[in-house]
């Protein structure tokens, strides 16, 4: 599920995603530079799986994403007493 928000992002143009809590779900942003788009709501079971997933990806030094490697790194700031947790993808050339 992970793998498939980063794909959708970098299809959109994004080099990051953010995910953050609204109304008791995660939202989840694809983001350019100032600019970001909602692209899903996940419920708390997906979440979960999402969350899973992130630790696992850390472990990696890169990923493939339509058929190009990247390389993420992982992030997280406080906003308004909430984690946002951000990961950005830059292209291995």
């Amino acid at each position: 599920m992970l793998e498939d928000l980063l794909k959708r992002a970098v299809r959109m143009g994004a080099d990051r995603i953010e995910i953050e809590c609204e109304d008791g779900s995660q939202l989840v942003s694809a983001c350019c530079g100032p600019t970001d788009l909602g692209i899903a709501r996940l419920d708390r079971p997906q979440w979960d799986a999402v969350y899973e997933q992130m630790k696992d990806m850390k472990k990696k030094r890169s990923i493939v994403l339509g058929g190009a490697s990247y390389r993420p790194a992982f992030s997280k700031y406080d906003s308004f007493g909430e984690w946002v947790f951000v990961i950005q993808v830059k292209e291995v050339e």
